[in-house]
């Protein structure tokens, strides 16, 4: 059984919380069953009040995602990090998510080599301190190169090196960097917990948005140049049991692009 989710920053990150329940209620939101939480939204909410307004409309939170500095918080004996990491666990916990899913940076000041060692040593970390809470640490594939985890090669040396990580197929990610999502699917599929599906579409004329030159538009699901029905057999040939999060990182015709992204879900799964 596939299960579709919305990012619940969208709806959430500019709305007071007594809108979170107005938010849920949404025609374009009718159908889904859990959403993704962000560490940066949780800071303007109260997280209790988050997972009543949440089990009021039978939603789980399906993981929770938090990006940090390494080399801000990676000092010596590596306590600080050990401490915003708990912290972060700790609010997972309130809303009761199995997945924590960090996405380490480093500044431009540290080369590549030095930099991904420290964010292996953090994934390495957030694995080693999520497992008492009975949650599992879990990485994705990120857009932007310099996060060195942005190709298939990347993803590959990362789960090669820590077993215990989870890994997040993010099905749009890849466009940034050229990379063939279809591979990442093949050779990783025994590591996929969770998937961000995401359509991206190449835009010529006018694009919202631009990234080395090539515009583009985050669009709903099915609608783009991502192979997302290709995708989706893989995962129902490989009896892939966890949750569909519809990520869709664009505010132009957000409700529509949902709405539109859920219906082409539920008429693929049925």
């Amino acid at each position: 059984e596939f299960y579709a989710s919305i990012e619940s920053d969208y709806y959430t990150v500019n709305a007071a919380l007594d809108t979170l329940d107005e938010a849920l209620n949404l025609p374009a939101l009718q159908g889904l069953s859990c959403v993704d939480g962000d560490t940066k939204v949780f800071n303007q909410y109260d997280l209790h009040e988050v997972k009543r307004a949440l089990d009021n409309h039978g939603i789980q939170t399906s993981s929770v995602y938090h990006v940090a500095c390494c080399d801000e918080i990676c000092g010596p004996g590596r306590e600080r990090l050990k401490d915003d990491l708990k912290f972060q666990l700790d609010r997972c916990a309130i809303v009761d998510t199995k997945m924590f899913m960090p996405v380490p940076n480093c500044s431009q000041a540290i080369a590549i080599p030095e930099r991904r060692k420290l964010m292996i040593e953090y994934f390495c970390t957030a694995a080693e301190l999520a497992t008492p809470y009975g949650i599992q640490a879990v990485m994705e594939n990120f857009s932007r190169a310099e996060s060195t985890f942005a190709t298939v090669e990347d993803v590959g040396c990362y789960l090669d090196q820590i077993p215990q990580l989870g890994y997040v197929l993010d099905t749009g990610n890849f466009w940034f960097t050229h990379s063939d999502v279809l591979d990442a699917c093949s050779k990783y599929m025994s590591r996929i917990v969770h998937v961000h599906i995401k359509d991206m579409k190449d835009i010529s004329d006018n694009p919202p948005r631009i990234f080395e030159g090539r515009g583009f538009d985050s669009v709903a699901i099915g609608s783009g140049d991502t192979p997302i029905e290709e995708i989706l057999k893989k995962l129902k040939q490989y009896q892939y049991s966890g949750t569909l999060s519809i990520e869709i990182s664009s505010a132009v015709q957000l409700e529509e692009k949902l709405s539109d992204s859920i219906r082409y879900l539920k008429n693929w799964t049925n």
